[in-house]
């Protein structure tokens, strides 16, 4: 229950953060404040030393699946006035983006607990040994996030049908952290505005269309960050994301076209006759 747990942890955290504390957790080594502290802070020592071991907690966690998860001997440091390192991290070299990361790791610990609740241990397992293939060539921890999307992504599409597809996806954006949010007028807007916000995209573009018995849309997103391969483009986590937003309706990606350095979604949401055809992977060019 690897999805369950991360929320749970990380909501206890915030529970007990505030904007106006003087306290806050780092790593007593690099400096680095990891995800889930990144920018908690905490009105006083007690409560961030709780945070500070929450924390250790959630990253053991994800360790269990991702074992590219880096170490971390968090400490509590105060704040004195108005210094740098209580609102940032302190290593000038940082370029992780946790946002990204985060989310990474957020999707994919549903989508397992997911396939850990049915009968897709064998699913599992392939996207383990996939992922842990690449894990041994590939150093970059933002990449290697990513390339755990790819694994868990091809192994969807190899061993379960369509309509198991939706399914499992179905289940994951369900445990989806923010999947009881208020819902919007704009959904299909605020699902893209959420994957650029946590930079899985730069930029996207929405062109209304038509659909029998549904609805069609073309997306144009530009700088997403999953490579496309040989044979298909993963989009797990978009349609997971937007499976989060519209809880009541089934989502197809059906093409997906490359244009200059961006990529061309064709998406349709909802009408009795959406079937789903491409979930985790969409082959390019595919109508």
């Amino acid at each position: 229950m690897m999805g369950n747990t991360l929320r749970t942890i990380r909501r206890r955290i915030d529970a007990h953060s505030t904007p106006t504390g003087r306290f806050f957790v780092r790593c007593a080594r690099t400096g680095e404040r990891p995800v889930p502290v990144a920018t908690a802070r905490f009105l006083d020592r007690e409560t961030a030393v709780a945070a500070a071991r929450l924390a250790s907690a959630y990253r053991s966690e994800l360790r269990r699946y991702d074992p590219g998860v880096r170490w971390h001997d968090l400490v509590v440091c105060e704040s004195v006035g108005r210094t740098a390192d209580a609102t940032a991290p302190a290593r000038a070299d940082r370029t992780r983006n946790d946002p990204l990361v985060e989310f990474c790791h957020e999707v994919a610990a549903t989508v397992f607990e997911a396939l850990s609740a049915g009968p897709h241990r064998r699913v599992e397992r392939a996207a383990m040994d996939a992922y842990l293939e690449h894990a041994e060539s590939v150093t970059d921890p933002d990449d290697l996030c990513l390339t755990l999307l790819v694994a868990i992504a091809r192994a969807l599409d190899e061993h379960l049908a369509p309509g198991e597809q939706a399914a499992v996806l179905r289940a994951a954006a369900d445990r989806l952290d923010g999947s009881d949010a208020p819902q919007t007028t704009r959904p299909l807007t605020a699902a893209f505005d959420d994957l650029r916000r946590v930079a899985l995209i730069d930029d996207y573009e929405v062109e209304p269309g038509r659909a029998v018995d549904g609805r069609r849309w073309t997306v144009r997103v530009d700088g997403y960050a999953l490579a496309a391969e040989e044979d298909g483009l993963p989009t797990l986590p978009i349609v997971v994301d937007l499976l989060r937003t519209l809880p009541r309706d089934d989502v197809t990606v059906t093409e997906a076209s490359r244009i200059g350095g961006d990529w061309s979604l064709t998406l349709v949401v909802g009408g009795s006759r959406c079937r789903p055809r491409a979930l985790a992977r969409v082959r390019t060019g595919e109508h």
